[in-house]
């Protein structure tokens, strides 16, 4: 047999490691799938919700911990006591979770949702899955019709969170295709160590105590940071367009150009008895009116304030409050 090579010698080595350690990777993958498998339907079962409810075609976990992903997954989940008579029914084509390592409430955490759908359950005549007749009876659906469309297409949506201490930096996005995209933060302070230890995979389902318990809490928690972002993919230029249409058909126009200055005088005007007073640029209603009006294609809100406006103060506020809110948190429309 022949003599090999120092640098052959490197080589072969090279691959071997390749070998072991791609093969020890993916034996890992699959066993933290499993662990992770496991992880889920535990937690799960802990809240009353069993395998039965739900589904996926495939589950893939990181060896090292931390990302979890779920394809082809489906839920259908009876809220009704085992009645067959309301469910919690949704489908994504892939979920993926980041940061869940533990049994407490994560610090740092990602949840992500691609190609999502909303199914409708029809039994006797009526609409049975909780998520649709909330979705049917939506804003989302109110901007959907008024743009032609009669249904939503699968959507994505991301949310994420960094915790520290009594603070939660919370980031969220989704799309919805030919509609918009929208991508929020909110910073939201208050008692979050008490309300962390409370909502644990243990105590998923609360005892009516827990339960007020957690609302006193809730309402507790503010607002530092608001900020909104929201572009249109589609449905305020089409819903302008539907409009426009109608108001010539109906006498109330004589062309397009007189239709949308006469919206976009009315949302301005609008605007201006109510709303004008709270921002500090002056243009924010100007900016509004332009954006539902389809001359401007996104828009953004911010509000920052030195101490949080909580839940309950939030409840209480009217337009009695605009000079408090202006000179405590800023908003504007840009």
């Amino acid at each position: 047999m022949k003599n090999l090579s120092t640098q052959q010698k490197i080589t072969a080595g090279a691959i071997a490691a390749v070998v072991v350690i791609g093969g020890g990777y993916l034996g890992l993958s699959t066993y933290a799938a499993s662990v992770a498998e496991e992880r889920i339907n535990s937690t799960l079962a802990k809240a009353g919700i069993y395998h039965s409810s739900y589904s996926w075609s495939s589950i893939s976990a990181s060896p090292f911990g931390g990302v979890i992903e779920l394809e082809g997954l489906k839920v259908h989940h009876d809220v009704s006591g085992g009645r067959g008579r309301h469910f919690i029914s949704l489908n994504a084509d892939r979920l993926v979770l980041e940061g869940f390592n533990t049994d407490a409430f994560p610090e740092q955490a990602s949840i992500s949702l691609e190609q999502v759908e909303i199914p409708s359950v029809n039994i006797d005549g009526f609409e049975r899955n909780r998520l649709k007749q909330n979705l049917d009876h939506s804003p989302l659906m109110v901007l959907a019709n008024s743009s032609g469309r009669t249904s939503l297409v699968p959507f994505k949506l991301q949310l994420e969170w960094v915790l520290d201490g009594e603070e939660l930096a919370l980031d969220w996005s989704t799309e919805q295709p030919d509609l918009f995209r929208a991508e929020g933060h909110q910073l939201i302070t208050g008692p979050l160590t008490q309300l962390r230890a409370m909502v644990t995979p243990t105590n998923l389902t609360p005892s009516m105590t827990a339960i007020g318990s957690l609302i006193g809490l809730g309402s507790q928690l503010g607002l530092r940071e608001v900020e909104l972002e929201i572009q249109d993919l589609g449905a305020i230029e089409r819903a302008n367009q539907l409009r426009a249409r109608y108001d010539i058909a109906g006498g109330k126009a004589e062309n397009k150009d007189q239709s949308d200055a006469a919206f976009l005088t009315q949302n301005r005007s609008g605007c201006e008895n109510g709303l004008q007073a709270i921002f500090t640029n002056s243009d924010a209603c100007e900016r509004l009116a332009e954006f539902l009006s389809a001359e401007r294609s996104s828009i953004h809100f911010s509000a920052e304030g030195e101490r949080s406006l909580t839940l309950s103060e939030l409840f209480q506020l009217d337009h009695r409050n605009a000079d408090y809110l202006k000179s405590e948190f800023s908003p504007e429309i840009n």
